[in-house]
């Protein structure tokens, strides 16, 4: 009578039981829907695998369950423990009972295990008076929310749990002496036996998905079946336990549809990415090659005879063009931002030209609005150095002219101060000090993101693409700085930002000395050959040489400037890579072919409206030796030319002191 109540008292506490199948082949965990409440955990934050439960075991008992699940690994069968873990959901601690079977084939090696679970923290199972582990097991399975039967190799049922019985609403007696194969649809039956009569002493478990409709829903099971053999190795009975997978099946079939459809989107998006490259490629183009006539006009206006009204008005043109041009880079730039990014340009150049060169921008529009501008340079920063000027000229641009804007009157500061130097790297920190409006605190984080823009007193918003501060940072971070800004509201706001630059070998004496000699005597004469099919761009770059003592051949296209190469040498080409005939990238090809006969190298620089990402590699593919984007200033391109011959130069002087 003792026993039979202690039977009793263990069936009503598994009432509540949940039940796992653990592969130690793939070491994935299956479990049943009671699982996840006794562990408090949702089936999208378990990670069904051993490690995942062992999340759950209390400390103190973790040590001795890993232990218990190594020898039960090598020694198979059935097994028992009690443990606690620790809730998920609500940090309560809880004593569980679980009871369970690892199987083995006939070389020993581990399976998988099958169990059952119980949170067991009001009453703790005792050991004694349970019986053998057979009718133990069969207990616990009879509370389970999962099918399990034992049957006969012909598949007739010799027991069924309730949750069997209750699944087919039928009673254990009808189904008893059955055989459940009848009870499934006959298109499945065969299969269904297959997959338990091909078990065998080597193999003695299989695990299968089977569907039923039940009520007009089709319901998903996921079976495990094992067979029991005797000594000769004859199937005696099969065991098969079934958990609904219906959920789990219809999530992964939800995600592969999410994926798919995430798939076309992307390529959707892939495809608008490309026809928007292709828009800015052509748009770049068209408005590039204009402006760089317009530029190089103004250029060489300013250098003629002019009345002061009139000379006013050409600075005034300057520097528009200069901002327009800028604005013409932001709006590329931030397609470059969606796409590869930017590319830095790494070179040498004079740190007071570039400090000069962004003072000439604003300098008519600073004097217009009454402001007070001063510049202020570190003198421990040596004069040469090596980095991307041109970015860093529109990164100042940029700023300086967020400062124009928002300060209508007192002034306006830039400043460059080195804070840190190892050998020849150098870290300099940027700063722009304006008088003007401020920004507000909870604006300051917001105005670095693209399309952002400070508001006034009257809530709108200051004239703008709120591309800059965007633009900028992201160039900061590729010069490996940081970008950042204080500011009061009605106190004016500086902006600081750092770069690394390095310091090359050569001083900035050595360089005026060798500009100097280059700019004396005949012999510096340099020979340039521009070829390019816009007549403006060759007559400008015919008056700026003029200006510069160069001699300026021209050519309309590629086929042309190969026949004038035949016929001379010229000391530097520029080749426009958008040409009819002959395109740049083809006579830039048959130059190099041209060189290597001869044994000479002739400087070329691509000089394109092409400047998207990858315009400037495919330049330097081609075989150019430098890459200027239109629209260029002239003093960068006259900058270029001559470094390049220079350069050239002192290599032809070094081989002949050799030979």
């Amino acid at each position: 009578m003792k026993k039979s109540q202690k039977v009793q008292d263990m069936m009503e506490r598994m009432t509540s039981a949940g039940c796992f199948i653990k592969d130690y082949q793939t070491n994935q965990i299956t479990w049943s829907h009671e699982m996840y409440s006794i562990f408090g955990v949702t089936p999208e934050a378990f990670s069904h695998t051993h490690e995942g439960f062992l999340e759950s075991v209390h400390p103190d008992d973790l040590t001795r369950v890993s232990q218990m699940v190594l020898d039960e690994q090598h020694q198979g069968g059935e097994y028992e423990r009690e443990y606690r873990i620790i809730r998920k959901n609500d940090g309560a601690v809880r004593c569980i009972l679980e009871i369970g079977e690892v199987e083995v084939d006939a070389s020993g090696r581990i399976l998988c295990a099958t169990g059952v679970l119980k949170d067991n923290t009001e009453q703790k199972e005792k050991e004694t008076g349970l019986g053998d582990s057979e009718n133990r097991f069969r207990r616990l399975v009879d509370g389970m929310p999962a099918q399990f039967k034992e049957f006969l190799p012909d598949g007739t049922l010799t027991y069924v749990n309730q949750y069997y019985c209750n699944d087919y609403g039928m009673t254990e007696a009808e189904l008893i002496g059955r055989r459940f194969l009848e009870l499934l649809p006959e298109e499945k039956r065969e299969s269904v036996a297959k997959s338990y009569l091909s078990l065998t002493p080597e193999k003695p478990f299989c695990i299968g998905t089977f569907s039923r409709v039940k009520k007009g829903e089709t319901r998903w099971r996921q079976w495990r079946y094992r067979a029991i053999f005797d000594e000769a190795g004859v199937a005696l009975r099969y065991q098969a336990m079934g958990i609904d997978v219906t959920e789990n099946r219809q999530t992964n079939a939800a995600l592969r549809k999410a994926n798919a459809e995430m798939k076309k989107a992307v390529k959707i998006s892939d495809e608008a990415l490309q026809e928007k490259s292709r828009f800015l490629a052509s748009m770049s183009h068209e408005i590039r090659t204009p402006l760089n006539g317009l530029v190089g006009m103004i250029h060489l206006m300013q250098l003629t005879e002019l009345t002061e009204e009139q000379q006013e008005l050409a600075i005034l043109a300057h520097t528009s063009s200069d901002l327009l041009l800028n604005l013409i880079n932001n709006i590329l730039d931030y397609a470059k931002m969606e796409d590869s990014g930017h590319q830095m340009d790494n070179h040498e150049f004079v740190l007071d030209e570039v400090l000069h060169a962004v003072e000439m921008v604003f300098a008519p529009m600073i004097k217009m609005k009454g402001l007070a501008f001063r510049i202020h340079r570190d003198k421990e920063i040596p004069h040469l150095l090596k980095s991307d000027s041109m970015r860093l000229k529109q990164v100042l641009i940029n700023l300086l002219g967020n400062a124009l804007k928002f300060t209508k009157e007192g002034s306006i500061q830039l400043s460059v101060e080195m804070v840190k130097r190892q050998d020849q790297q150098m870290m300099l920190q940027w700063a722009v000090k304006d008088t003007g409006v401020g920004i507000p605190l909870e604006d300051q984080e917001r105005i670095f993101n693209r399309f952002a823009q400070v508001k006034n007193d009257t809530k709108q918003a200051y004239d703008g693409t709120g591309l800059g501060l965007a633009i900028c940072k992201s160039i900061v971070g590729m010069m490996k700085g940081h970008l950042w800004v204080e500011s009061q509201e009605g106190k004016g706001s500086r902006f600081f930002f750092t770069t690394e630059v390095s310091v090359p070998a050569a001083q900035t004496e050595s360089l005026e000395e060798e500009k100097k000699a280059d700019s004396a005597g005949t012999e510096n004469l340099i020979q340039l050959l521009v070829a390019d099919d816009d007549e403006n761009m060759r007559f400008v770059i015919d008056r700026i040489g003029e200006k510069r003592g160069w001699q300026v051949t021209q050519a309309e296209n590629g086929r042309v400037a190969i026949a004038l190469c035949q016929e001379k040498r010229f000391d530097m080409i520029l080749m426009d890579m958008h040409m009819p005939v002959l395109d740049g990238s083809e006579a830039t090809q048959k130059v190099r072919k041209m060189d290597e006969r001869k044994g000479i190298h002739t400087p070329i620089i691509a000089v394109t409206a092409k400047a998207l990402p990858g315009d400037r590699e495919a330049c330097l593919a081609a075989g150019v030796d430098e890459y200027l984007a239109k629209p260029f200033q002239a003093e960068n391109l006259i900058e270029m030319v001559e470094v390049q011959v220079r350069s050239q130069r002192a290599k032809q002087r070094d081989s002949q002191n050799d030979s």
